[in-house]
């Protein structure tokens, strides 16, 4: 759902607060689990801050801000993430708000210079 559809739909609850969860890469030969710290700062109207704590399962540590928009029942933020001042990294999340209490989605991740992106499974709880 893009931008525009969602600045048609009106009424959004508060999504503010902390959501807890993981994003879950994974291919025929890799498997990777990533463990998502989102603290949403602004949960009104279609726009959204956040910013976002995001640790590898292989101990890597990334945190960084995240815009985007949102409706009652779809989110969608992005972000630069650094590690350690090395970057910058390219964090991307979207999903369906679920009774405000989950949030079910897609995840992606690019490395630096990297010709394309990690791109995985999502799952946020409040």
């Amino acid at each position: 759902m893009g931008a525009l559809a969602l600045l048609a739909l009106g009424g959004c609850k508060n999504v503010e607060g902390r959501w807890l969860g993981e994003c879950g890469f994974e291919d025929p030969v890799y498997a990777y689990v990533g463990l998502v710290d989102l603290r949403v700062n602004d949960g009104k109207g279609t726009n959204v801050e956040a910013t976002v704590a995001f640790d590898m399962s292989d101990g890597r540590h990334f945190e960084g801000p995240l815009e985007g928009v949102r409706s009652d029942t779809y989110i969608e933020l992005e972000g630069v993430l650094t590690e350690d001042g090395y970057g910058p990294y390219t964090f991307s999340m979207s999903g369906e708000v679920q009774d405000y209490e989950t949030i079910d989605g897609d995840c992606g991740f690019r490395i630096p210079n990297g010709t394309g992106m990690l791109q995985g499974d999502l799952l946020l709880e409040r």
